[in-house]
């Protein structure tokens, strides 16, 4: 599970609105204390522990909407590589297999704001509302 888990988030399969994923399109996976799946970019995550960005803003695959973490909920997460619970995996791997499918697209609940190509098509947070914190 892990290496299924690994290889969506490294190598993440092209969807209909990007058919070419962007090469550095990378990403990584947090749990937070209730084990739901944070999901962030792997940039914004290196440019948030450099000090070039005060928040980060992150999917919860369990909850389906965005969520803006700030240094303090950051550290309150844990990587999934430590986790040993198997359904949860086997959760893990068919809630990152459903973002991936849509994370280019612009339509709720992510609106795109975690595509590698929202820059580009004119994406991004914009009038998004987010949800503040980890909960």
């Amino acid at each position: 599970m892990l290496d299924r888990l690994r290889e969506l988030l490294w190598n993440p399969p092209p969807t209909s609105d990007v058919p070419q994923p962007k090469p550095d399109e990378r990403y990584d996976l947090l749990l937070n204390e209730e084990s739901q799946a944070i999901l962030v970019k792997v940039t914004d995550v290196k440019m948030f522990t450099a000090g070039r960005k005060r928040r980060v803003v992150a999917a919860n695959l369990h909850a389906e909407h965005l969520e803006r973490l700030t240094w303090a909920e950051e550290k309150a997460l844990w990587h999934h590589r430590y986790c040993r619970d198997e359904a949860l995996l086997r959760d893990l791997v068919g809630k990152v297999e459903a973002f991936m499918a849509i994370r280019d697209s612009h339509a709720e609940p992510y609106h795109g704001a975690l595509s590698h190509s929202g820059k580009r098509r004119g994406g991004g947070m914009g009038r998004v509302a987010l949800t503040v914190g980890a909960g």
